[in-house]
């Protein structure tokens, strides 16, 4: 991920990648604290990323998704547990324990799409079971919750990956594979990044 400060103000003000007027810097975010690589030229990086995009023929709608999942994983990353609504031995309190920087889980099911952003924190503070036909509703314990928030953005991040493996393998696809005499004429290379 290119650091933010090689976006245009107006991207980062949709993806929520701004503090007031100023750039959120790559320090701001707890899963970039601890990569090495650094750009030294954002702006030129970004606008590259962005125009490979362009050239593998990602619409306008697939490039912003990709930033805003990006910025939603983020922002997953510097959402903390409100520790007053846990015991000392990390279960909830009440219900459910709650998220400290709301604001911050707020933005990311924005990003994510969530029409409702106490779903999102439903989702993250909750587990549902089911038995028989009723709905059992009951708290994660403080050190579950920041497990599963982990897991879902790793997720989200692995998914992501994947998604634009594809994308990228069938826009370079030729479009005469399905050939039945393809396999004697050429040979094609698929993208994969380990």
């Amino acid at each position: 991920f290119t650091p933010p400060e090689g976006c245009d103000v107006a991207t980062l003000n949709g993806l929520k990648l701004t503090k007031g007027n100023d750039r959120m810097k790559w320090q701001d975010f707890r899963f970039l604290n601890n990569s090495a690589h650094r750009a030294e030229d954002p702006q030129k990086e970004f606008m590259e990323v962005l125009e490979t995009m362009q050239n593998l023929r990602f619409s306008p709608e697939e490039i912003n998704a990709v930033w805003s999942c990006v910025a939603a994983i983020l922002h997953m990353g510097n959402i903390e547990m409100d520790k007053t609504t846990f015991e000392p031995d990390g279960a909830p309190k009440d219900k459910a324990g709650k998220i400290k920087n709301e604001e911050t889980a707020r933005v990311v099911s924005e990003l994510l799409g969530y029409t409702d952003p106490e779903l999102f924190k439903f989702a993250i503070m909750n587990r549902v079971n089911f038995i028989g036909k009723e709905k059992m509703v009951t708290g994660k314990d403080k050190k579950e919750a920041e497990s599963d928030l982990l897991s879902l953005a790793k997720q989200l991040y692995d998914n992501l990956f994947n998604w634009l493996v594809v994308k990228m393998n069938r826009t370079i696809e030729p479009e005469n594979i399905n050939n039945p005499s393809f396999s004697s004429e050429a040979k094609t290379i698929g993208l994969l990044d380990i």
